[in-house]
This record gives C-alpha cells, structure tokens and sequence, in this order.
C-alpha cells in the first residue's frame, strides 16, 4: 500500500514515536507451542511461535544456554537440543516497534540415564558431619528408605540406604548404596611436657596417617610424622592427621618452656688468715 505522505515542520512538540504508535499494529497475539517435557538429552525439539494472521514479524527467542541449545531457527519456530536435567524457561517474543508481545513455556527436562547410581559404596569417618547422597535432578519425585523425598539424603551414620526416583516420562529407577565405619587409628604425639628455654624437643605422632598438617608453622620445624621445636615461650603444638580415606584425627601437645634460677655466691670479699668463710 502506497501512502502520500507530507511532512511539515514539527510546531505541537509532537515526537514520531508517538506518532507511529498511534496506529494499531498489525500483531496482536504470539502463542508458543511445543513438548514442555523432554525425556532424552541431545535430542532435536521443534518449538513454534503463532502470530495472529497479517502479522509477519519475526520472533526472536530467549533461552537459558546452561539448559538449552539453539540448533536453529526461522520466523516462526526454534530447534533446541537440551543438556541437562532440571527446569528452565524458552520465551519467544516479536517487537512492534512501540511495544512487545512475549510468551514463555516451562520445560522439565527429566533424568532418564541408562544406569542409575548413588554412587559406590563408602566409609563414613567417626565423628563427621555426615555424607550427603545426591538422587539428582531431573527427576519427578524421590523416596528414601525413611520416607524422606527431597533429592538429597544425608547420612549420619552407618547402614544400608536406598532410593525410589520416578521421572514424567514413566521410568523408575532404584539403587542401594552401603555405607560402612572407617577405622581410624589412635593419633598421639606425647603428653604434655617441660622443656628448658632454647632447648630442642622432637615430636613423633603415631603412625597410621598419611598427611600430618602442625601448627602453629611458625614453631614446628620439619614435616611429616616426626618434627621437633625450639621453644622460648610455653606453646602448644597441634596436629591433623588424616588417612587413605580422608579421615581427621587431632591431637594436642601444651609444653611448658623452663629457665634455670639464677645462681649467686655473693659479692667478692675477703677475709683475715686462719679464718674461714662460707
């Protein structure tokens, strides 16, 4: 459609975007369709963007690249592939120059691997914080052994444990993990002692551990199971132990640093002959 148009000097303070917005845009509506449940990983999804008829503007879209791929892309549709399990957001949206029309859909993109695991049984160390069993995401609902149902379980002590997880593509999966005592040996570096100002005393921790971790580093000299102090203060020494499977043990040693009395016979003096002094 051709228009004859005559422009005239601006005298009303009138500005062209009020001027072209003043007319009714020919897009009125965007719909976006497509599989809002996705049940394979790397897999092509086709979604579409409806405009109302007459409206030719083309929809640009929106997406998370942490979840989805944009594979490509025309004027009205998107192929995603989509990388991980969880949920994210696609919008599509047309601008009409004075205002945008967005749509947006939810998609749950389910976990659904070919082997399912809590991972390999494992020690749990005496005295931890406990071990925290990951279900993953992705899934539509989570039952533990004690009937728990978040995605996270955290163990506090020894057992047997296991998980029920369903995900909306109708797949189930289970698995058990067994999670038994660690042995930690005895860790001891001597009891308490005195030594005197400036003297060396050396310190062996038992055996057992693979890294020993003393402090404080400005006292301890050397490294390893046998170290040895200079000390000119009282101090205590402390040291972490840990074993092949990343368990702690500590232990503490308080040495008390002694100074000799001082000794004095007196001052110089004299005394008559065939006397005697003490």
């Amino acid at each position: 459609t051709s228009i004859p148009l005559t422009f005239i000097l601006d005298t009303l303070g009138q500005h062209n975007s009020e001027l072209l917005c003043s007319s009714p845009s020919t897009c009125q509506s965007l719909y976006l369709s497509g599989t809002s449940i996705i049940c394979q990983l790397n897999q092509p999804y086709v979604y579409h963007a409806s405009r109302n008829p007459g409206c030719n503007l083309a929809a640009t879209w929106i997406y998370d690249t942490t979840y989805a791929i944009l594979v490509s892309y025309t004027d009205t549709s998107a192929t995603f592939t989509f990388r991980i399990p969880g949920n994210t957001w696609i919008k599509t949206r047309i601008n009409t120059g004075c205002g945008f029309y967005t749509d947006s859909m939810l998609i749950q993109i389910q976990n659904s691997p070919q082997f399912f695991s809590l991972g390999a049984d494992t020690l749990m160390c005496p005295g931890g914080n406990g071990i925290v069993l990951h279900a993953g995401p992705g899934f539509s609902s989570y039952l533990w052994q004690d009937g728990s149902t978040d995605s996270t379980f955290t163990v506090t002590q020894p057992g047997i444990y296991h998980v029920q997880v369903n995900n909306l593509c109708g797949d189930l999966f289970r698995d058990t993990i067994l999670v038994t005592p660690a042995n930690v040996p005895a860790l001891d570096i001597g009891t308490n002692t005195a030594v005197c100002y400036a003297d060396t005393l050396y310190i062996n921790a038992s055996a057992g551990f693979t890294n020993y971790s003393w402090q404080p580093a400005a006292v301890v000299n050397g490294t390893g199971q046998q170290v040895y102090v200079v000390p000119i203060q009282n101090e205590t020494i402390t040291v972490i132990a840990t074993t092949t499977e990343g368990c702690k043990a500590y232990d503490t040693l308080y040495i008390t640093s002694k100074s000799a009395t001082p000794v004095s016979l007196g001052n110089d003096t004299s005394f008559c002959q065939n006397n005697s002094i003490i």
